[in-house]
């Protein structure tokens, strides 16, 4: 069995004939992540930080369900690769145990800003930032 056949797809769905033959994936400018940091990630302060990774973590969890489907969609194939299956239910279980983390940082991170206001800017500075930020994407890939 080298081939998973999706449950989703009927016979007659999806094949070649679909309006989304013309359809092109589209990075918005913003989300540019050859050419240095996006755009959203101008300000480097904590406030802003978090929300900018969560943006760039649900792009990353889009693209991993969506590009299949679409190539489903436009091909007529209905199967998927059985390597390409165990790699999407990777990146899927990744990303989303990213996401968990993530939503626990922002959590602290609006909990220190409102309880601590006076002392926010020691607490949540570049460096304690940056750390959180590398302990949220390590500790999603050890549960993968």
């Amino acid at each position: 069995m080298d081939r998973v056949h999706p449950a989703g797809f009927p016979d007659g769905a999806g094949g070649g004939d679909t309006a989304l033959r013309g359809a092109a994936v589209h990075v918005p400018p913003g989300l540019d992540w050859e050419h240095g940091d996006p755009g959203c990630c101008a300000l480097l302060t904590p406030m802003h930080n978090f929300p900018c990774n969560f943006s760039r973590l649900d792009v990353l969890f889009t693209s991993v369900i969506t590009l299949q489907l679409l190539s489903s969609l436009l091909s007529g194939d209905k199967s998927v690769p059985f390597p390409g299956c165990v790699a999407r239910c990777y990146f899927f279980s990744f990303l989303r145990t990213v996401e968990f983390f993530l939503l626990t940082c922002m959590t602290y991170d609006r909990c220190a800003a409102i309880c601590n206001l006076l002392r926010y800017s020691l607490l949540m500075n570049g460096r304690v930032c940056v750390r959180v930020m590398l302990a949220c994407w390590l500790g999603g890939s050890q549960p993968s």
